[in-house]
C-alpha cells in the first residue's frame, strides 16, 4: 500500500461554494504503530435525523462562516478535536445527498502528534469510531446498491453500517488518494 498519509496532502482542493449548507472534516491520524486511522461517529439512534448513522464529523454552515470553519467547529462539538491540532491538508469534490438534495464539502485534515482524548458529545455521538484507512480502502466487503437511478455504497463496520453521503464521499476520497499515492 502506498504512504497514504503523504497522498493526503495531494487530495485536491477546498471547495468553496454558495450552495454548500454542509461540510465534514474527513479527521486522519496515525496511531501508535504508525497506521492511519479516520475519525468517524455513530449518530444516536433517537435523533430526528440520520438516526444511527456512522458519518464524519460535521454539519451545517452558519451565517458567514467557510466550509473548513465550519467542519472545524463541528468536530470539536462533535467528538472535542481541538481545531489548533488538526492541519487542513485539503478537501474533495461536494457531495449531493440524494434524499434532501443538499451539498456537503468534505473538508480533509490531518491531526498532528498523537490522537488527543475524544469526547463525544452525548446529544449528537453514540459512539466514536476510529477504523484504519488501508482497511476501509482495501476491503473487498463494500456493496452497492441502486436506489432511485443512483449507486449507494454500504459496508458492515463493527458499530453499524456505513452508507449513503459519507459512504459515496469515503469512496471518492479513496480514489483521490490512491490516485495521488502514484505520483
Amino acid at each position: 500500500m502506498f504512504d497514504v498519509w503523504s497522498a493526503a496532502e495531494n487530495v485536491g482542493p477546498i471547495y468553496e461554494h454558495h450552495d454548500a449548507r454542509s461540510a465534514v472534516l474527513v479527521a486522519l491520524f496515525k496511531d501508535e504503530e504508525a497506521n492511519v486511522r479516520i475519525i468517524l461517529t455513530r449518530r444516536p439512534d433517537d435523533m430526528a435525523t440520520h438516526p444511527g448513522d456512522i458519518v464524519c464529523p460535521g454539519g451545517r454552515l452558519e451565517p458567514g462562516e467557510s466550509v473548513v470553519e465550519a467542519a472545524l467547529r463541528e468536530a470539536y462539538e462533535e467528538v472535542g478535536l481541538d481545531p489548533s491540532l488538526v492541519e487542513i491538508v485539503g478537501g474533495s469534490e461536494p457531495f449531493w445527498t440524494r434524499s434532501i438534495d443538499e451539498m456537503i464539502v468534505p473538508v480533509v485534515g490531518r491531526i498532528r502528534g498523537d490522537l488527543p482524548v475524544l469526547i463525544r458529545s452525548e446529544r449528537e455521538v453514540a459512539e466514536i469510531l476510529t477504523p484504519r484507512l488501508d482497511f476501509l480502502m482495501s476491503t473487498t466487503d463494500w456493496h452497492s446498491q441502486q436506489w432511485r437511478g443512483h449507486e449507494i455504497w454500504f459496508l458492515e463496520l463493527p458499530g453499524g453500517i456505513l452508507w449513503g453521503a459519507t459512504a459515496g464521499m469515503l469512496r471518492h476520497l479513496f480514489t483521490l488518494l490512491a490516485e495521488a499515492g502514484k505520483g
